[in-house]
């Protein structure tokens, strides 16, 4: 009898774990979702392997992790690849609106993103959980607003502040801290630069107008020196979808703290 009852307890423990499971797409947006779901649950990143929201297909494994799931939190650039799988049961929240999903580079729109995740997180943990959620949200939104202001004060020193980026995912950064992005090399990390645009920044790098050209992952930086091999070009790599940063409670901050350091020493 005894044994029983502990089979059926351990069958609606591991109900509820179903029930509450939450999946985050990427880690960026695991940074997000994370503080807010602290002392209820721990999300589950989805693409572990630091898969980027820009890959075009998913891992049977990450399939089986998404069906899986009652809540999964995406980025724009990753709707189209999601909406393929065919999976009912789960409820899809897209975080950032943009197609190309990269708005977690600003400390704004992440502000202005949290009560539309907390709202989604009430609507699979119990009652019970909401006070909890509701004090994660004003925290993490009081600690965003240190952040905003940390970054302001960091980034005043700058004596040029223009650049060149690879594709448009730096303007979501420079839009909040007064950045002019003077040129962008491709529509997108699967496209190629025309020739227009490399016309530009050859002029562009040699006005002497602009820090430089800012990039992530996706460009190789040999074939940036290669491409502008005329030029003296100064090239600042951004880790903006945090490939090498560690999973913890504070990895937005990390995440853009080490940007702001990086610009900052990059521009002296």
């Amino acid at each position: 009898m005894i044994r029983f009852l502990l089979i059926i307890l351990a069958a609606l423990f591991a109900d509820t774990l179903l029930y509450a499971k939450v999946v985050v797409t990427t880690k960026p947006l695991y940074f997000i979702v994370a503080p807010l779901l602290q002392g209820v649950d721990t999300p589950i990143l989805l693409k572990k392997h630091n898969g980027c929201s820009h890959q075009n297909h998913l891992r049977p494994s990450e399939v089986s992790s998404l069906k899986s799931a009652k809540l999964v939190f995406s980025s724009g650039a990753e709707r189209h690849v999601l909406s393929k799988k065919n999976i009912s049961n789960v409820i899809f929240v897209s975080v950032f609106s943009a197609e190309d999903g990269i708005e977690w580079l600003s400390p704004k729109k992440v502000r202005e993103s949290i009560s539309d995740i907390v709202g989604a997180l009430k609507t699979i943990y119990p009652l019970q959980y909401h006070d909890i959620l509701d004090q994660n949200a004003n925290s993490f939104s009081l600690d965003l607003n240190q952040l905003d202001v940390w970054v302001r004060e960091h980034m005043l020193g700058l004596k040029l502040r223009a650049v060149i980026t690879t594709y448009a995912f730096f303007k979501y950064f420079a839009d909040d801290y007064n950045l002019e992005v003077l040129n962008v090399l491709t529509p997108s990390p699967l496209d190629a630069a025309k020739p227009r645009s490399l016309k530009k920044t050859y002029a562009l790098l040699n006005s002497g107008r602009i820090l430089g050209i800012v990039k992530d992952h996706h460009m190789p930086i040999d074939v940036l020196k290669r491409v502008f091999s005329e030029q003296d070009i100064k090239v600042l790599e951004i880790d903006i979808e945090a490939v090498k940063q560690p999973i913890t409670h504070d990895g937005y901050h990390i995440l853009i703290e080490n940007m702001v350091r990086s610009i900052v020493r990059w521009a002296q």
